[in-house]
This record gives C-alpha cells, structure tokens and sequence, in this order.
C-alpha cells in the first residue's frame, strides 16, 4: 500500500502531526510520500521515526 500525503505545508501543527503519528502507527509496512506546497516547510517530519522511509 502507498499513502499519498497532501499539505498545504508540513509545519508541526495538528494535522501535520496526526499525519506523523499515523505514518508512525502504519510503520515500514506501508510507502509514505509527503508533499507540501511549501517546499521548505517540513518541520514536521522530524515527528516521523527516522526508521521509516518517507
């Protein structure tokens, strides 16, 4: 399975982080690509476990 995740930006915020959380919870088991309109604005990402590919 691939989850596609759509962000207006990946600032850590609540959606952002119940979209890491999720990510976490699916764990490697699951394709996780996150984009967001803001290129620079991942701040978020360092809530998903780094043993995750994303």
């Amino acid at each position: 399975m691939h989850i596609l995740h759509l962000h207006s930006t990946f600032q850590p915020g609540g959606k952002e982080l119940r979209a890491a959380r999720l990510t976490n919870a699916f764990g490697p088991a699951v394709q996780h690509t996150i984009v967001s309109a803001v290129p620079d604005a991942l701040g978020a990402a360092s809530a998903v476990d780094p043993a995750i590919t994303v």
